[in-house]
């Protein structure tokens, strides 16, 4: 049998579903579907999920697809590779130069962008050489520190398009990012 989800039904962080009764099967799905209307997959449980949402809809980790008391499937965002990068000055000329480059260089590559907590998350969309190869090229070695990292990219937002804004509407509901 095939689970439909019309519409994000709301969040594990809001009423009804903090419920401590229920159980909560997930549905993992990557920065790159997050955005995606139509979408099949399988749960963790096993159970196949047919998505058919309206535009515009955003899946934000812990967003609640099903709600069958006394269980709900719920969107989580896996950890997924990216080039981490902390710009580590105090001259807020130099971290705007810095921020500024970086969003550049990415956006001409077309690769989005993910704010957490003073870092900038990108995506590996291409291979690791390459992405720590556009850092380099930027010269920023005394402003920046790089490494690579599993991270849950766009789990309560979308990301940063290759134009420097989000192109959907999202809410913070209290997802982990």
């Amino acid at each position: 049998m095939v689970l439909v989800a019309r519409e994000i039904l709301g969040y594990l962080t809001e009423d009804p579903f903090r419920d401590a009764d229920l159980t909560v099967d997930r549905l993992s799905v990557t920065w790159a579907d997050a955005t995606r209307r139509r979408l099949r997959a399988s749960t963790e449980e096993g159970d196949d999920v047919a998505l058919d949402l309206p535009r515009g809809t955003y899946l934000a980790d812990g967003a609640v697809l099903v709600h069958q008391p006394p269980r709900v499937i719920a969107v989580r965002r896996p950890l997924e590779p990216a080039l981490i990068v902390v710009i580590a000055t105090e001259s807020r000329h130099a971290m705007l130069d810095a921020a500024l480059r970086i969003g550049h260089a990415f956006g001409n590559q077309h690769a989005p962008l993910d704010l957490h907590d003073g870092e900038i998350w990108i995506p590996l969309t291409t291979s690791e050489g390459v992405a720590r190869a556009t850092i380099t090229g930027l010269h920023l070695d005394d402003v920046t520190t790089v490494c690579v990292g599993s991270v849950a990219l766009g789990a309560a937002r979308p990301l940063l398009g290759a134009g420097g804004e989000s192109h959907h509407t999202a809410h913070d509901h209290g997802a982990a990012a």
